[in-house]
């Protein structure tokens, strides 16, 4: 499912690492429950990232953030 600026999100529960540094996450601390509701009313850039991929995540996270800061 493909959407574009500006559409509505569809609604999602689940765990998510939110930003910080990440030399002081652990597993107890690394992930954060959050639903689309947490952002009700904000421009959210929403990334997923199949387990498939974990090998790429780096070299794909460093792309995100240069796309990111472009626009």
């Amino acid at each position: 499912m493909g959407l574009l600026v500006g559409q509505q999100a569809p609604v999602f529960k689940g765990k998510a690492v939110i930003g910080g540094d990440a030399t002081a996450l652990t597993p107890d601390n690394a992930f954060k429950d959050i639903s689309i509701n947490d952002y009700k009313g904000k421009w959210v850039v929403l990334f997923f990232l199949s387990p498939g991929f974990y090998f790429c995540l780096p070299d794909r996270n460093r792309r995100v953030r240069q796309t990111l800061r472009r626009i």
